[in-house]
């Protein structure tokens, strides 16, 4: 890895790990996927009545996520019966996120 991108990536890595740790504490058993270069950062599995079955989500912090990720992300949802969803962190800290693909929805090609 360049030196210019060790920093970026240890706090890219920092931040999947804080929204892994809030998922946790919202009752959802989470892998996360190091390493694997996919869309999917974090696997969400709900444990609770109160929370959605399936979630994988991908973690930026700057919340952009580009439409080829985009596409992948919601295909593999789709695939899996999975809600898609981009965690991000506002200005003034925090996670936001923000629903990309919900289990039921229709993807734009089939519409």
């Amino acid at each position: 890895m360049s030196p210019g991108g060790r920093l970026p990536y240890l706090r890219g890595t920092a931040f999947e790990r804080r929204v892994r740790d809030d998922l946790r504490k919202r009752g959802y058993e989470v892998i996360r996927s190091a390493g694997s270069k996919t869309v999917i950062d974090l696997v969400a599995i709900g444990t609770g009545d109160d929370t959605r079955d399936l979630i994988f989500c991908q973690c930026k912090k700057d919340g952009r996520l580009d439409p080829a990720e985009r596409d992948e992300l919601c295909e593999l949802a789709v695939i899996a019966s999975a809600d898609a969803v981009l965690a991000e962190m506002p200005k003034a800290g925090g996670i936001r996120y923000s629903v990309v693909f919900k289990v039921g929805q229709k993807m734009a090609a089939e519409v």
